[in-house]
């Protein structure tokens, strides 16, 4: 007889659940798993007799799926025997199981009548770890609220091994539920502590909620009653030795070594592993002992076999400035023969450090081959393929190989979450014309996302796009993120950097590391702060206030700057002439050498390559040490393609001095811009779209502007377009409509179609929307980019008949999208560059500019410039190469002031005002020039020195401190006369407001004036001495006080200039008098429909001649010329 016929056999004579059972599992054990099913299902219908068979029924439940009948066994078990401890566990045990707590504390409410009784017995019936941890789990999540705070620490107090309960924090942490994590933490920490294993525990959970002062307390108090305990001795070791605390660790045991050499040598006796002596050699390599550091460097090299242990050490030399023993580390890890995932993994980081993420990658993929089940490995894959452009090749390795390019990033979104590689998604996004998919990511991560790297990211993403709203958005939640970790402090330092709070920055840092003790990252970031503002100082003070234990020597004057220059580039060539004036000549010539030697050695990425190139020119740097530092970031061994090297070229080569520092003639500067322009024309090279390849920052008409040599813009225009239309040939396109008869179709009227190219916070425009009759016209507001918080921004969206918001990344679809909107007359004011590039196509039969200056003056696609016959030059020609119309009326709609700011300013408000903001009182004399720094051009300077020597005890101010090169300039200038100059930082527009009237005497720049600002300043009723230039953009605040009928501001020489500034200074009473007569008289400028009536009447007629097919011509005085 068969043997499986045999147990049928026997199955069917049995009755007890005993035999039963013992019947299932030697079926089970011959595979017969049909038979093994029936007998489970004859145990499940077998009468229970005692508490085994209630259990056996259950099981059998269990072991065929059923587990709520299972369950339901149970609860029958206990209503029969409600004291039976082993049914009571195996009912917690399967209601765990199936994360149904909810239920099994219902049912023993039920027979116990108390729900508080009920759950102390379920929490009792935890009596296995197991059991233990599956019940915290369930106490951590959201879902579960009905349990009471306690009953965790009730759980974890009973609990007798740690170690799961420390590996479910761990498995929390890397689930990204820090929040869990650090209640586990919080219980192990808040533990009465016996034993060894307790007090470990409990040291560790206090590290981790970075509480390092009080973990190391625990572990102290642990050895000193555990001495021999090795568990708690290295992880006491790895905890001081990660926090800086080796003097503390090198007390507790070397206590009788001679001197710190042998204390820290007994160290790395003591202590083996590879992690704690990297952490000793970092320590080491800031103090007294480097020599000792370098010596177990060379120690560690060849004894080290871990490739991690490895990894951190090049690290720490890096950090240190040790490229060469670097270097040979990585060398070692990108030879040696790999075995392990982690072997594969640190070969790869090796050769991409050494510039090869070619080689990096096919160490990555040679180990998915082998580990094909590596995350890890999978996951750094996916950063540098993403990284070089090359994410076609992730798709064998997540199942789509084959598939386009934008379903494989759709896909490496939704399966890596990590922030570099998100961040490097959208980046890859915006570079390959992704733009939809990037925009959509940028949102979702601005809107939803808390890990801070992952803000940063996209913050500065969005500050490369030139949105700035977006970026100080994310830059303001980050400076308020509460310091709970190093994490914390480190984004929220950065935050306040780039809200330009360098001192609240620098105090979150100190803060931090006090509280963290000196981690790299934080001290890192410190260094270069310090570095910045020129601060060694503050860094040598703070470093040697650190406590003892924690103390990292600071570096000398010297090589604080040369860190600081390897470390953030960019910063120190902000910084390069404060460095030479502060620094004597050798010093800043080994800084300079060091610079431009590193640049070489160490390529930049080609994004902060750009910023170099640009700041170089942008500064007015030297142009020897310009010459020499782009020489050495265009090096062939940067690595970059010939487009990258191109649009180098561009942004370097036809960048301007924002504010001049060396003097120079400005015509020749300009005509050096042109000469530049013709060149790279002359051997065109077609690159991918203008905002990509020199980002939305660099904007050169407005720098040609500041130069102040109008006569000479329309041809510098006229060669930057020429260059543009060969680098980016589809901005030279034409809208179809456009070559359609320009007619009002059909001889029957219709409405023209007008749209308004400006960015959303341009002010003084968007009520003229309102003005225009809607018989006539229909308004478009065309909005580059995301609709901004001010405002303003409102005003345009709630005036205009449509929005069309169109890509501020993509010239080519922002040109698109205009074109489709078949517009007539197109009214720009394209100061920034995502306005700017699509008016250099033909969008429209008629294109214009309006308020700003004529920036596109000299493009072939524009026809006129609208602006006020009073402020402008009387022969147009001899400045414009486009057609002008010079209403009679400023052409603006110019808002009602709020009614306080109509109020004079009172006593009170301006010592205040005065005190904040210049820490002066009220009887000082202070003049201020509130014009952008650009456009205090070098002419003025003569100026400032007579108005100060004429007034010895006047204070000149100027704000918007972070423009450096005009202090500078200054302080050479001016000489001893500089003590009385002070720089403000930017202000918020109230209080820019506040001191605009709470100052002795405004001054106006020249040769370029101020206009919407002098607009601003009259309704203020706040005096502005003024000398007209007769140039454009230079007769704007005396056309204001000619139209309103205002005397005696308006000076015809330098010399009458700073008269009239001291007189108003000296004078209150007449600066109040006509403060009053400004204020009152501006009023005739106000919402004037007068000018918006001129401007629909020139809207009109510009349209018929060109239906006429009449060209441009000039409109002055109300006809053509």
């Amino acid at each position: 007889m068969k043997f499986k016929s045999l147990i049928g056999l026997l199955t069917r004579r049995s009755t007890g659940s005993q035999n039963l059972w013992n019947q299932a599992e030697a079926a089970e054990s011959s595979n017969d798993e049909r038979l093994a099913a029936e007998i489970y299902h004859r145990i499940e219908r077998t009468k229970p007799r005692n508490e085994s068979d209630f259990l056996r029924a259950a099981l059998a439940s269990e072991r065929r799926g059923e587990w709520d009948r299972a369950i339901d066994r149970l609860e029958q078990g206990l209503r029969v025997y409600p004291q039976s401890a082993a049914i009571l566990g195996a009912y917690v045990q399967r209601c765990l199981a199936q994360q149904r707590s909810d239920k099994g504390v219902a049912f023993l409410s039920a027979m116990h009548g108390s729900t508080d009784k009920a759950r102390d017995e379920f929490i009792a019936a935890c009596s296995t770890p197991e059991t233990q941890i599956d019940l915290i789990r369930i106490l951590l999540q959201d879902a579960t609220r009905g349990w009471p705070t306690q009953s965790l620490s009730t759980v974890v107090g009973r609990m007798e091994r740690l170690e799961g309960l420390w590996s479910l924090g761990d498995e929390f942490l890397q689930g990204n539920r820090r929040e869990a994590a650090n209640e586990i933490y919080r219980l192990l920490a808040s533990r009465p502590v016996e034993t060894a294993s307790e007090f470990m525990f409990a040291a560790l959970s206090e590290s981790r909620l970075q509480n390092v002062d009080r973990a190391l307390e625990i572990f102290e108090a642990g050895l000193r009653r555990y001495p021999e305990d090795q568990s708690l001795l290295q992880n006491f070791g790895r905890i001081c030795s990660g926090s800086g605390r080796v003097d503390q660790l090198a007390t507790w045991v070397s206590s009788n070594a001679a001197n710190s050499r042998q204390a820290h040598e007994a160290l790395f006796l003591k202590f083996a592993d590879p992690h704690i002596q990297v952490n000793l050699i970092a320590h080491l390599l800031n103090g007294e002992s480097r020599a000792l550091a370098m010596n177990r460097i060379e120690i560690a090299r060849t004894e080290f076999r871990s490739s991690l242990a490895l990894w951190e050490l090049a690290d720490v030399m890096l950090q240190n400035q040790l490229r060469e023993e670097a270097d040979s580390i990585y060398r070692n890890l990108s030879s040696r023969v790999a075995e392990t995932p982690d072997d594969f993994f640190f070969a790869a980081l090796a050769n991409e450090r050494q510039g090869d993420k070619y080689a990096a990658i096919a160490c990555l993929e040679a180990g998915l081959e082998r580990v094909p089940q590596s995350d890890r490995l999978l996951e750094q894959l996916a950063r540098i393929c993403v990284e070089i452009g090359q994410v076609e090749r992730m798709g064998r390795f997540i199942g789509v190989d084959g598939q386009d390019r934008e379903y494989v990033v759709t896909l490496l979104f939704e399966r890596f979450q990590t922030p570099a590689i998100q961040v490097s998604l959208i980046d890859y996004c915006l570079k390959h014309g992704l733009l939809g998919l990037a925009d959509q990511k940028l949102e979702l991560v601005k809107a939803n996302s808390t890990d801070a790297k992952t803000l940063w990211g996209v913050a500065e993403l969005f500050s490369r796009l030139a949105r700035r709203n977006d970026a100080m958005e994310i830059y303001k939640r980050l400076a308020q993120r509460d310091p709970n970790t190093p994490d914390d402090c480190y984004y929220s330092a950065l935050g306040l950097l780039r809200l330009e709070k360098p001192e609240q920055c620098l105090d979150v840092l100190e803060a931090g590391q006090s509280k963290f003790g000196c981690l790299n990252d934080l001290l890192t970031l410190y260094l270069q702060i310090c570095a910045r503002s020129l601060n060694y100082e503050r860094y040598a003070r703070f470093l040697q206030k650190l406590r003892s234990g924690m103390s990292i020597a600071p570096l000398s004057a010297l090589d604080f700057y040369k860190a600081a220059s390897r470390m953030a580039p960019v910063d120190f060539i902000v910084n390069l002439k404060d460095l030479e004036a502060e620094l004597d000549p050798q010093t800043f010539g080994v800084l300079r050498r060091e610079l431009t030697a590193h640049l070489r050695e160490k390529p930049l990425p080609i994004e902060v390559a750009r910023v170099v190139a640009f700041f170089c020119k942008y500064l007015d740097t030297n142009p020897d040490i310009d010459a020499e530092l782009f020489a050495a970031i265009d090096a062939p061994a940067a690595g970059y393609d010939d487009a990258e090297r191109r649009a180098l070229k561009i942004l370097h080569d036809l960048t301007l001095p924002m504010i001049p520092h060396y003097s120079a003639d400005p015509e020749e500067v300009v005509r050096s811009f042109i000469s530049a322009a013709q060149s790279i024309t002359s051997d065109p090279k077609v690159l991918a779209d203008p905002i990509s390849d020199v980002t939305a920052n660099w904007t050169p008409w407005q720098l040609i502007f500041c130069h102040a040599v109008p006569r000479l813009y329309g041809e510098a225009m006229a060669a930057f377009e020429s260059m543009a239309f060969s680098t980016w040939p589809r901005l030279d396109h034409v809208a179809p409509h456009v070559n359609m008869p320009a007619t009002t179709g059909g001889g029957a009227k219709r409405k023209l179609r007008v749209g308004f190219n400006v960015h959303d916070s341009m002010p003084m425009m968007s009520g003229l929307l309102t003005q225009l009759d809607d018989d006539l016209f229909e308004t478009i507001y065309l909005r580059p980019g995301k609709q901004g918080q001010t405002p303003a921004s409102k005003k345009w969206c709630e005036r205009a008949d449509a929005v069309v918001e169109y890509s501020d990344i993509d010239m080519y679809a922002a040109i698109e999208t205009i074109s489709n909107e078949r517009l007539d007359i197109i009214i720009s004011g394209p100061a920034v560059a995502a306005a700017f590039y699509p008016m250099m196509a033909r969008l429209a039969p008629l294109q214009m500019v309006l308020l700003e200056p004529n920036w596109t003056d000299g493009l072939k696609n524009s026809d006129y410039y609208i602006s006020w016959g009073l402020a402008e030059p009387k022969n147009p020609s001899t400045f414009y190469a486009s057609s002008v119309a010079y209403f009679q009326h400023p052409p603006y709609w110019i808002e009602r002031p709020a009614e306080q700011q109509s109020v004079p300013i009172s006593r009170a408000e301006r010592t205040e005002v005065r005190q904040r903001l210049l820490k002066c009182g009220a009887e000082a004399r202070v003049y201020l020039c509130a014009n952008t720094p650009p456009k205090v051009h070098p002419e003025m300077d003569k100026i400032f020195v007579d108005l100060l020597e004429r007034d010895s005890e006047g204070i000149l101010v100027f704000l918007r401190a972070e423009y450096k090169n005009l202090r500078i300039r200054l302080q050479e200038k001016l000489g001893p006369l500089f003590a009385r100059v002070v720089f403000v930082p930017a202000l918020p527009k109230d209080d820019a407001h506040r001191l605009l009237r709470a100052v002795d005497c405004c001054l106006d720049s020249y040769p370029l004036c101020g206009m919407s600002s002098s607009f601003d300043g009259a309704m203020l009723g706040v005096p502005i001495v003024t000398l007209p230039s007769g140039i454009p953009f230079g007769e704007w605040t005396s056309a204001i006080y000619e139209y309103i009928g205002v005397e005696g501001l308006t000076a015809r020489s330098r010399e009458e200039y700073v008269s009239i500034a001291v007189k108003i200074a000296k004078d209150p009473a007449w600066r109040q008098q006509l403060s009053s007569e400004i204020r009152e008289k501006s009023l005739r400028f106000v919402e004037s429909t007068d000018a918006s009536a001129e401007f629909q009447d020139f809207l009109l007629r510009a349209w018929e001649r060109k239906v006429s097919g009449a060209s441009a011509a000039n409109w002055i005085d109300g006809r053509w010329q």
